[in-house]
């Protein structure tokens, strides 16, 4: 009993002490390099999501000692989806890959998200052109301050056997990351044809050590409901500790953490087939649970270094009733088997 409490004691105070370096939001918004670190990488994501209209997902990373990953994937209403993945493009000097670019324009606050070249849709492929302007809408959320919960992260720790490796690799899973909602207005070029979109914006940017043969498991899932708030769930299954679990609601500076989440168990989705679901939270300080429901609508798949594969998607839901647009995440380990 006394030493469950001490590695408790012990997990709790690991956890915060991780938390306590403060970081400026120039700091957060730049790119972030760590030459001769293994796994160090540095990812960055822009999803702009429209109920009727044009949809897409883009992200780069960053990696040491291996290649930079990249994808962008637009769903085209009455043309399906069209895009790339991992193509060998030049890195620039900032969030930069070829033709494929992120400026930042005010921290925290303005990005322009630009690309023209080839997508792909199998063995068809045509020109596009992108130049959007992303406007936030809500603060930066600061996921070691805010967005996770720190005594439920040490008690999936301090389940652990503990050695001198364990708390190594506990260290190596730490990773920087923020979330953001926002708007997104701007021309995309398809066919010669310039069309005007207006979207609601979700931005990702974390940097740390990273390697996906690490991942087990995991769900994300980030909504904009239509009342202006921020919906958010995760839950990652790594091989060193799993069930790790984020969960807040947001609106401007006010932030209400999720004490009650689902379990993977408790989800009732399949990560290759689903695309309706329903799950049960609670917000801190409420009595009563709440009823997160999806329909799961566009998806766009990939595969990171062979070893993981993900599969995101749009999806309308409603919170306790609530209606909104999201985008949901899913990703499973493709060599190992799930416990």
């Amino acid at each position: 009993m006394m030493k469950q409490f001490f590695k408790n004691f012990s997990a709790l105070r690991f956890v915060k002490n991780g938390n306590n370096k403060t970081i400026t939001v120039e700091e957060f918004e730049s790119k972030h390099k760590e030459a001769g670190i293994a796994h160090y990488n540095d990812s960055i994501y822009f999803a702009g999501i429209s109920d009727e209209g044009m949809t897409f997902v883009t992200r780069m990373s960053f990696r040491n000692k291996k290649l930079n990953e990249n994808w962008l994937k637009i769903h085209i209403p009455g043309e399906g989806i069209w895009g790339f993945e991992n193509r060998g493009m030049i890195e620039g000097e900032g969030f930069e890959q070829g033709k494929l670019k992120y400026t930042c324009e005010k921290p925290g606050k303005n990005w322009r998200i630009q690309f023209e070249g080839q997508v792909f849709q199998e063995k068809k492929y045509y020109q596009i052109s992108l130049d959007l302007k992303w406007k936030s809408k809500q603060p930066l959320i600061n996921f070691e301050k805010t967005g996770v919960s720190a005594d439920q992260i040490a008690f999936q720790i301090a389940s652990r056997e503990w050695n001198y490796n364990i708390v190594k690799q506990l260290n190596d899973l730490r990773r920087k990351h923020y979330e953001q909602a926002g708007e997104i207005k701007g021309v995309i070029t398809w066919k010669r044809k310039k069309h005007k979109v207006e979207m609601k914006g979700i931005r990702t940017h974390s940097f740390g050590l990273n390697s996906w043969k690490d991942w087990e498991r995991h769900f994300w899932f980030t909504g904009l409901l239509d009342d202006g708030r921020i919906l958010h769930n995760g839950i990652v299954d790594y091989y060193l500790v799993n069930d790790l679990k984020s969960g807040f609601v947001s609106r401007d500076e006010k932030l209400i953490t999720l004490v009650k989440t689902p379990d993977f168990s408790q989800l009732n989705f399949k990560e290759d087939s689903s695309s309706d679901f329903s799950y049960k939270v609670r917000e801190r300080g409420g009595e009563t649970e709440k009823i997160v429901l999806i329909k799961m609508l566009e998806f766009f798949p990939f595969v990171m270094d062979e070893v993981y594969s993900i599969r995101q998607a749009k999806a309308r839901f409603t919170y306790d009733g609530v209606k909104g647009l999201g985008i949901i995440e899913m990703g499973l380990a493709l060599k190992k088997p799930i416990r």
